[in-house]
Parts: C-alpha cells; structure tokens; sequence
C-alpha cells in the first residue's frame, strides 16, 4: 500500500473516532443539563415557574415599600429575572427618587425609569435639588409623563447642617396645568408656583387628598372634589383659602402654622365657614387659629396630637358648641400620662362610643386605676370600646386583668340583660377592651391570660384582645 493511501486511512479513522467520542459528549451534555434542570427544580424551584407565576410574585413582592431597591434587586439576580422585570410595567409604576441636581445622568435615570411603566398610572415621589434652575429641569422633564400621575410627592433637598434655606421656585411652565388621573398630591417642602395666564385652564379632577407644607397652589385650581386636606407650616389665611375651595372636604389635618402673612386683609371671612361633609379632625397644634372660623355640624371622628392634650379643650369646646356636632371617637396621643383624659374626654365627647389613648412614656396601674372610670359612669355611658397603645414596662399585667374585670363587673350591672350590653345609643355587643404595645412586647403571665380571654364569667360582657406577638411568660405551662 502506497504511504500516503496508509496515512489517509489512518486519518479517517482518527476521524471517525472523533465522532463517535462527540456523539458520546454530546449525550453527556443532555443529561447533564436534564440533571441540572432537576436539581434545579428541587433545589431552586422558583426557577420552574412560569413567567406569569414569576410576574405576580414580583408584583406582590414590590407592593412592600419596605424593601429598598427590589426592582433592581431582582433584575440582578439572572437573564431570566432581568428580562422579566425589565418587561413588566407595573414593577416601575412606583418611583422614589433624591435629585441632588438635574444632570444628564439624572435626566437619564428619570426618563429611562417612568418609561418603563408605558401606559401604566404613576407614582411618584420626587426630592427636588435646591438650585432653582435644576428643580424646573426636573420638573418639566416628570411633566412630560404627568397625564399618568396618580400620586405626585415633592420634598426639597437640604442642606447638611446648614440653614433650611429659601422655598424652591417652579414655574407654571414646569408643573403641568392639567393632571387628569391625579388623586393624590403632596408638597413636603415650601414651593412658591409662579403663576401666569395657564393657570385658568388648570384641571385635577381626580384629585382626592392634597398636603401642604408651606405651600399654597395657585387659587384658581379647582380643589371642589377634594375629601381630605393636610396643612402645615402655612398662614392662618391661606389655609382659610384653601377650606373655602373645598366644599367636600371630609378629612381634615392642622398642623404648625405662621404669622408672616396674617396681617393681609379681605381673608379672614366674617361668617364662619361651614364643611358640611368634613367628619374626622386631626389636630397637631393646640392654639388652632383656623378653627374659630370654622362650622363642622357632621363632625364625628377626632384626634387630639396636642401636648399636653388639655391645651385643645378651649378651642374645641367653642367649636363643637358652634357646630353642634356629637363626637363618636376620639384618639388622644400623648407622651405623658394625665388625670385631664378623664376630664378631656367627659367635658368634650360626652357621646363618644370608641377612645383610643397612644402614651409613648408607659402607663402605670394606678393610670389604669384612673381610667377604670371611663365608659361606666354618666356621661360617658354609650362608650364602647377602649384601646390603650402603651410602653409595657410600666404595667403590672395582673393591673390589665383587673382593669377589663372591673369595667366587665359595671357593664354588666348597667345591661339590662345578661351577656350582652345595650347601651344608650342602642348599640349592641360586648365592650372591648384592645393592648397594644409599642416596638417592645408586652409579657403577660400565661395564667393571667388564660383567665382574661377564657373567663366564662365576663365573656359575654367583655371583649378583651391583645396585639399579635405578645408573649405569654410563665415558668410552667401545667394548668394549660
């Protein structure tokens, strides 16, 4: 045989060994990627999902604003997941953002981010940079999506240890005239909106809620369809501006005010102004210039943030004998225990039915002592519901069985039948007493439980609840 005839055959079966070794590669390599995808499947089963199932639990799990960044958390984690939330819109309809300036890498990050929602509603909250010119960059760049927003927030950026500094300026050019699908927005900063001939085609139909913190809107706004108004940091007369804008108001929070304005005139109105619909007052100073010039007959919820909560009684026993309104609940925050609840609540909310007490320094048995009063005697007669939010440390949990025992033993003898109590508004059912605890968990000796929630004797009469994850402390557990 010629040498290179010998030579060609042994290329050719060097050749066909070749293949046959690929052939048995290639087969290793599928079952080693079905026992991958296996494992995987045990291991790793959120891998197995369908990208609808995946969807949903992103959705679900970015519905948890608690977790920072989860957009750009999940999209990390592989090609799968990153596809995945990239073409999701509804994971990018939520967008917190601190614009420390209006750069181009700024710009980029907003325009990119709010174009992802496509078609979807936004929210958004904005902190806008301090420089004048860059606030209106960003703002006119949000506004080129603001026939989407749903929730609009804007804070301003401060300065480390530095002076509050001037109110941030933004033109009407830059904030957008018409907000069709707005229902909630939020000035969490001082604004000052220059105004010019736009502002009469301004519409926010949908607009719901609105907060003010040092910032007043343009009047001619129409705000006829707004249900709840927070105000802070504002003048008594623009405050009063804004109230007599909203014919439905239904919720309404004052909080700190200044005098730099109050001495402009034509503001103040001479007759009271009456919020028909307005039933819940939020009240965080105790002077509260406005409310004199207020009329609320269908007023029905209020809470009391005043310190110390006694400051209020005057303005608000005016207003109630102006309004002639009868109070059903009242939350009393407070961060001092004090007799002047009692009084508080006897001499203001003689017809309440529910009083939720917050004291952030703890309250004491002989506080509960104080309290035990409360809902049992005279005028207070149709309450019937009690929620304490306390700091646990300060109470004897064997304080709390005698409490609920005591206002069981009186509820009873004022029912006129037995287990269950009718009170004077005709309201029928057991009256509850609600703990809550504050960040600390209140421990409660097992026995003292078990008597408090299974007493046959005042179960009837008395609902008592305890916030989930109290701990139940006892050194043996026989008698369960």
């Amino acid at each position: 045989m010629p040498p290179a005839v010998a030579l060609r055959a042994q290329i050719a079966d060097i050749d066909a060994q070749i293949r046959d070794h690929e052939t048995s590669i290639s087969s290793l390599l599928s079952k080693r990627e079905q026992l991958d995808s296996e494992l995987k499947a045990i291991v790793y089963p959120i891998h197995t999902l369908p990208i609808e199932l995946l969807v949903k639990i992103f959705q679900h799990a970015c519905a948890d604003q608690n977790i920072p960044h989860f957009r750009l958390t999940v999209a990390a984690v592989c090609r799968v997941w990153l596809d995945t939330a990239l073409t999701t819109s509804s994971l990018w309809q939520r967008l917190v953002f601190r614009c420390k300036s209006a750069s181009p890498e700024v710009q980029e990050i907003l325009r990119t981010w709010l174009s992802r929602s496509k078609i979807l509603p936004l929210d958004i909250i904005i902190t806008l940079p301090l420089a004048v010119e860059d606030a209106n960059i960003v703002m006119l760049l949000l506004a080129e999506f603001s026939s989407r927003w749903r929730f609009a927030g804007f804070h301003k950026e401060r300065r480390l240890g530095g002076p509050r500094g001037p109110s941030i300026q933004v033109t009407s050019e830059a904030f957008p005239a018409s907000l069709p699908l707005l229902e909630t927005l939020e000035f969490y900063a001082q604004f000052e909106l220059a105004r010019n001939s736009r502002e009469a085609s301004s519409s926010w139909p949908a607009l719901r809620k609105l907060v003010l913190w040092g910032c007043t809107p343009p009047v001619v706004v129409s705000f006829e369809n707004l249900t709840r108004l927070e105000i802070g940091n504002l003048s008594v007369q623009k405050a009063l501006i804004m109230l007599q804008q909203c014919p439905l108001l239904e919720n309404l929070n004052l909080d700190s005010y200044h005098h730099d304005d109050d001495s402009e005139t034509g503001v103040v109105p001479q007759i009271p102004l009456a919020l028909t619909h307005l039933h819940t007052l939020e009240l965080h100073i105790g002077e509260a210039h406005v409310l004199p010039a207020l009329v609320l007959p269908a007023l029905k919820s209020v809470i009391l943030d005043v310190q110390p909560p006694e400051m209020g009684i005057p303005v608000l026993r005016s207003l109630f004998e102006r309004s002639r309104c009868q109070v059903e609940t009242v939350r009393i925050v407070s961060y001092t225990f004090a007799p002047s609840y009692e009084f508080l609540a006897s001499q203001l909310f003689p017809a309440m039915h529910s009083l939720v007490i917050s004291c952030f320094s703890g309250i004491t048995s002989e506080d509960l002592l104080l309290l035990s009063g409360l809902g049992t005697r005279g005028s207070l007669a149709c309450m019937n519901s009690l929620t304490i939010t306390l700091l646990p440390s300060d109470v004897d949990s064997s304080s709390l069985f005698m409490f609920a025992k005591s206002h069981a033993q009186q509820l009873h003898d004022r029912s006129h039948s037995t287990g269950t109590l009718t009170n004077d508004q005709g309201n029928q059912g057991p009256f509850k007493l609600e703990i809550r605890t504050i960040k600390r968990t209140l421990m409660i000796p097992i026995k003292t439980a078990v008597e408090l929630l299974r007493s046959a004797e005042w179960n009837d009469i008395i609902d008592v609840r305890f916030e989930e994850g109290t701990l139940l402390d006892s050194d043996n557990f026989e008698f369960l």
